[in-house]
């Protein structure tokens, strides 16, 4: 997820940086220093960003899933023999 991150983040600032530059008519020269300077930064925050996410959703899966893995041990008592409380 951090390299999706920060493929999306680093090209986007480098349309807007660039579109940015056009627009105020900036040399060629300048707008290509502050686009690479922009698609390295925000490439940098978007891995950061990404890696953080991911991280999370990863800690959240393993976290539910240990609960449901939890709570299916204490079920399977009730699975053998009986049916929902009653004898089978």
């Amino acid at each position: 997820m951090g390299r999706n991150y920060a493929g999306i983040m680093g090209a986007l600032a480098w349309v807007v940086v660039v579109v940015r530059g056009i627009k105020d008519g900036g040399s060629a020269q300048s707008v290509m220093t502050a686009a690479t300077v922009s698609v390295i930064a925000f490439a940098a925050l978007g891995w950061i960003v990404g890696s953080m996410a991911q991280w999370i959703v990863d800690q959240s899966v393993r976290d539910q899933w240990a609960r449901q893995q939890g709570s299916a041990s204490g079920d399977s008592n009730n699975q053998h023999g009986t049916a929902h409380g009653r004898a089978a």
